[in-house]
């Protein structure tokens, strides 16, 4: 892991423990735009403008139409805590955010040009992964599963945001502090975390649609389907592969640039490659 997420998660474990947490400064976070993008601050100014426009199509359109199962799963986690309120989940993500921002310490800033930083390398990132799709002979163009091209940004907006935060915010770090526990060593721990995060994260794009439980024996079957159906097996391959790169952006790069490269690349498959394609078909 980087010098910067460690004197991350140290300042958040010292937190915890009732220690004082050193105070964050400009020298020791490095606050170069390399050091700024990751701060938690980041992450909520980025996801906040994304999160308002994937509520706002949801709550005024067809909802089932745009929310994806990760949303469903975590909504459905809060319900059961008495939380079903439509805006419960955003409302929840934001104040995790504050809180991990509350724990370390870090600097409350986001630069006009660390933004756009996060945009320009989320893009690059996405155009990465649609070449890596294309080496593996994909068809990279999945199409919108809405009939417009509002609903469709706004639920690859929502896909982006919330497998992250399912994924990598919340799994990843479980994961890896469940192996930690039992002594695992660092790197193995991380290692380990990762395929099996990648694994889950590409098992799961084979559940059925707008499934609202993510439960073993739904897996095992969605697992199942896709080792009996060889077409099936480069697509589980490429999201695989995307998985371990959402993991390790996570981990190096920040939320903000994890959610801003998935977000980006379910945008240039699902509607500027799908639409390009459709023009020349026409």
């Amino acid at each position: 892991m980087s010098s910067i997420l460690r004197l991350h998660f140290d300042r958040f474990g010292r937190r915890l423990r009732g220690k004082q947490a050193p105070t964050a400064s400009a020298s020791d976070l490095q606050l170069d735009y390399w050091g700024e993008s990751i701060l938690p601050s980041v992450a909520i100014l980025f996801l906040l403008p994304l999160m308002a426009a994937y509520e706002l199509a949801a709550l005024s359109g067809n909802a089932a139409g745009v929310r994806n199962s990760a949303d469903l799963w975590l909504r459905s986690a809060l319900s059961s805590l008495g939380l079903s309120q439509s805006l419960a989940l955003p409302a929840a993500l934001l104040a995790a955010l504050w809180v991990w921002h509350w724990l370390g310490r870090h600097p409350f800033r986001c630069r006009t040009s660390t933004y756009a930083g996060v945009v320009a390398e989320s893009v690059c990132i996405a155009g990465l992964l649609v070449l890596v799709g294309n080496a593996l002979c994909l068809d990279v163009a999945s199409g919108g599963q809405t009939s417009s091209t509002w609903h469709a940004l706004a639920s690859f907006l929502g896909a982006g945001i919330y497998e992250e935060v399912f994924f990598r915010l919340l799994l990843l770090p479980l994961s890896y502090g469940v192996l930690r526990l039992f002594r695992v060593p660092v790197n193995y721990a991380w290692g380990i975390a990762i395929a099996a995060n990648a694994f889950l994260f590409a098992t799961a794009h084979y559940l059925e649609p707008l499934s609202e439980t993510f439960s073993t024996s739904e897996l095992l079957a969605a697992g199942t389907r896709v080792l009996h159906d060889p077409a099936q097996w480069f697509g589980w391959l490429f999201r695989f592969t995307a998985g371990i790169a959402f993991c390790l952006l996570f981990v190096y790069r920040g939320l903000a640039v994890a959610v801003g490269s998935h977000v980006c690349y379910d945008i240039l498959v699902g509607i500027v490659i799908d639409r390009w394609l459709a023009s020349q078909m026409a």
